[in-house]
């Protein structure tokens, strides 16, 4: 496990907080990524309520462990039940949790609960789109740790027409968007870099309910279309997250051309699950090695051509047009990959770039900070998804609670307790 040193930093150009609103308050969010490649945890310091929260990152730990992968395919033969998964997800989050609370002053205010975001299965329905399955014991985790569970964040959205995700764009939104509060407030947009590319637009903070521009779409795969390429190419998959391979190679336009072609007949904008698929691409990559020779080079050369014109195009025709993008947010390996930053900085160059690491977010650590913020809202009481974010036909708090210990229990009661809806304007309200 390798934990980051522990710094304090105001998140979105600083806090909107009252006075009258209370000590802060610490929550710790815990992700674990799509592939089961690493746990992240971070620890928040929450200054004020609802939509006027304050945030500032206090630690965060990051866990790598095979077991992670391993366990989804194991679980479902003989010999390992899901008892036994949920039990070694619950181990590993308490252990995580254990090194944050290590690196916390309990002077400032002890921790009050902990958020978990992809920790379950999700399987497809052929009926009724897909189906989360919450993979942790939460009751384990509660008394290892003696804190507060929120876990099941997909639950309440699915239960009620939407798609279960993304919900951690509405993190992204409270953490990065703009609150001031004068005339002029910056439009920022998050471009994620990671298995697939998705470009959350996040316009800027209001104090009344989530803004109904806060939407993210699916551009086109990303890592997992690289790593296709290479193991089609070659005897096995490698990654190239720095762009070292690609930009020894030339953009091929036939083949770029085929590709858009693909995306632009089969891609749908929507979230889902599994993310933009990749087969339809390197089936055309097969057609054309056939026909002609293909390096590695070329190939991924061209594909993070391909990558870059998506957003760009998208940024520029498919985001609201009352809505412009002043400022775009990389996060996950596009950080670190200079021709696609290159590329899609030659496209778009009007626009102000920013990295997730400049706003001293540690790496990796964005999607956990978020899933903190998702705690924050369920114990405000403040629905964390709306339907143009994730289909939904009602907003509705997300999770489910799993009581810590008597102590931690009424602490949480306490400050549920002193939640007042906020008031609205009839407008809203409907």
């Amino acid at each position: 496990m390798t934990n980051t040193a522990a710094t304090i930093w105001p998140l979105a150009g600083g806090r909107l907080t009252r006075r009258d609103e209370g000590p802060p308050r610490f929550l710790i969010g815990l992700h674990l990524s799509s592939r089961r490649k690493e746990l992240n945890a971070a620890l928040l310091k929450i200054t004020g309520r609802g939509l006027s929260a304050g945030y500032e990152f206090v630690t965060a730990t990051s866990l790598q462990d095979e077991r992670f992968a391993l366990a989804d395919e194991v679980a479902s033969a003989s010999g390992f039940s899901d008892v036994n998964h949920a039990a070694f997800l619950a181990e590993c989050a308490a252990e995580a949790i254990q090194t944050l609370s290590a690196n916390h002053n309990p002077d400032e205010g002890t921790i009050l609960a902990c958020a978990l975001h992809g920790f379950g299965q999700w399987q497809e329905d052929p009926l009724d789109g897909y189906r989360y399955r919450p993979w942790c014991d939460t009751s384990l985790l509660s008394q290892a740790t003696g804190l507060t569970v929120i876990d099941d964040l997909p639950g309440r959205d699915l239960a009620y027409g939407g798609r279960g995700g993304p919900l951690e764009a509405t993190g992204f939104w409270m953490l990065l968007g703009d609150p001031g509060k004068i005339a002029g407030r910056q439009i920022r947009a998050i471009l994620e870099f990671e298995d697939r590319l998705r470009l959350t637009l996040l316009p800027p903070r209001q104090a009344v309910q989530l803004s109904q521009h806060l939407i993210s779409h699916e551009i086109a795969p990303g890592n997992s279309l690289l790593e296709a390429i290479t193991g089609e190419l070659l005897d096995s998959p490698i990654q190239d997250p720095h762009g070292k391979l690609a930009v020894q190679g030339c953009n091929r336009p036939t083949l770029l051309r085929r590709w858009h072609e693909e995306l632009d007949r089969n891609q749908s904008t929507d979230w889902t699950p599994t993310g933009p698929a990749t087969d339809g691409l390197i089936d055309i990559l097969r057609m054309t090695t056939t026909e002609r020779a293909v390096t590695v080079h070329d190939t991924l050369c061209t594909a993070t051509n391909l990558l870059a014109d998506r957003v760009a195009t998208h940024i520029k025709e498919k985001l609201p047009k009352s809505q412009p993008v002043g400022q775009l947010i990389l996060t996950g390996t596009g950080e670190d990959n200079g021709l696609f930053v290159r590329e899609l900085k030659r496209r778009i160059g009007e626009i102000e770039f920013g990295t997730v690491t400049s706003w001293q977010i540690p790496p990796r650590s964005l999607t956990a900070a978020a899933t903190a913020v998702l705690a924050q809202f369920h114990l405000d009481q403040i629905p964390g998804n709306s339907p143009p974010l994730t289909g939904t036909d009602v907003p509705r708090i997300l999770g489910r609670l799993t009581p810590g210990n008597p102590a931690n229990w009424y602490e949480v009661l306490a400050t549920m307790a002193s939640t007042l809806p906020d008031k609205l304007p009839l407008r809203s309200a409907v």
